[in-house]
């Protein structure tokens, strides 16, 4: 799950999602333009606030073809 989606399924605001992590809302906002990524420390408390919803994966430029599980 991307943070995008987290923040829409749990009808959070950036400013909110922000807060509950201990960021500034122009970062959550950079991060979801993906203008820039959060830092390895923050990730893991966005993994942890999101209870393991939003992991590392989701800010990395991943292919999709990596993450297709009939790929071979």
């Amino acid at each position: 799950m991307t943070l995008h989606e987290f923040l829409i399924e749990n009808a959070l605001t950036q400013q909110a999602f922000a807060d509950k992590i201990g960021a500034k809302q122009s970062s959550v906002s950079k991060w979801l333009q993906g203008d820039s990524r959060p830092s390895w420390a923050m990730i893991r408390t966005i993994k942890e606030v999101t209870k393991g919803c939003v992991t590392a994966d989701s800010f990395l430029d991943v292919p999709d073809f990596m993450n297709d599980e009939d790929a071979a």
